[in-house]
């Protein structure tokens, strides 16, 4: 009875409002057009179109509109094919949870306008749909093109020659690893260390120095940030070129992330005993640090003595 009333409201040309027009693509939602009621200006009760039967044909601007009622059952997936294959513009009213006592006034108006209802098919959303998967297409294309045109950078700079450093404090660090007899511990290939425009000795020296032999406690997050100074330029940022690394390294394998990269080389010093992990997460120096450190410092002394019994004046005597 709900179904055959329906479908006579809207036979006798009532105000109709049919759903708002929206298109959702890629994780996108777009509204093509709001809702909005209409005026038919003709119905027909269950017409035959060659293998097709709609609950009520209505026509609206001179063009056809399929309207569909579900009450127990709702259009199958083979009426709705055949619908979008004709390219027939459809709606589809729900009305399975019309409580069977509305009054008669509230049940018309429901039918007629606040019932849940959606597009078979719509030739706004269908145009709204190609234009959509065309602009992703492009999108796509657009995004590959600057994927490869980063990475072919980076990898061509990663693949120069390295560069001697100018601080200072880095060839002191080359010097205090060699003293402490850790020579063994640094210029470490490491996948991906491209990155660095020095020497592997003199970055993993740096490290060495300053969380080994300098007892500065080391936080994996963090730690590659010190030694942003001797990145090629473009690797320490996290997104060069503005693409995300984890795409990058997906294109061009030999590409890693720093920080990565870092973190591979603090891994072998742990396994080496010079580094442990604390229960907070930081690296600490091991008990391999503390005899490297001692030896380290018996070194340099020696080098501060002789240094003094080469400045002293030759011949002098005691006063």
């Amino acid at each position: 009875m709900l179904h055959r009333l329906a479908k006579q409201l809207i036979a006798e040309r009532a105000a109709l409002t049919l759903p708002e027009v929206t298109v959702e693509y890629g994780g996108k939602h777009h509204r093509v057009r709001p809702a909005m009621t209409i005026h038919p200006e003709g119905a027909a009760l269950e017409p035959g179109l060659d293998g097709l039967r709609p609950d009520i044909l209505v026509t609206i601007a001179k063009r056809p509109l399929l309207v569909e009622i579900a009450v127990t059952h709702f259009c199958g997936p083979e009426k709705v094919a055949l619908i979008q294959a004709r390219r027939l513009a459809a709606v589809e009213i729900n009305l399975s949870q019309i409580a069977r006592d509305t009054p008669p006034d509230t049940l018309e108006h429901i039918i007629l306008h606040t019932a849940p209802r959606r597009w078979l098919w719509n030739r706004l959303a269908d145009a709204a749909m190609v234009a959509m998967r065309v602009e992703a297409a492009r999108r796509t294309h657009s995004r590959d093109e600057a994927l490869e045109r980063v990475g072919c950078t980076l990898a061509e700079a990663a693949a120069a020659p390295t560069v001697e450093p100018g601080d200072p404090r880095l060839a002191w660090a080359v010097e205090a690893t060699r003293d402490a007899g850790l020579s063994g511990a640094v210029g470490i290939a490491v996948a991906g260390d491209g990155c660095f425009a020095v020497a592997r000795e003199i970055w993993q020296s740096r490290l060495v120095g300053r969380h080994v032999l300098g007892g500065i406690p080391l936080d994996e997050r963090t730690v590659a940030a010190s030694l942003y100074p001797v990145m090629r330029g473009g690797f320490a940022g996290p997104r060069p070129g503005g693409i995300a690394w984890r795409v990058i390294t997906g294109r061009f394998p030999a590409l890693r992330p720093p920080p990565d990269v870092v973190l591979d080389y603090v891994r072998l010093l742990g396994l080496m005993g010079l580094l442990v992990r604390d229960p907070g997460g930081l690296w600490r120096p091991g008990r391999a640090a503390v005899v490297a450190r001692d030896r380290g410092q018996a070194a340099a002394a020696r080098r501060v003595g002789h240094s003094k019994a080469l400045g002293s004046p030759r011949g002098a005597t005691r006063g």
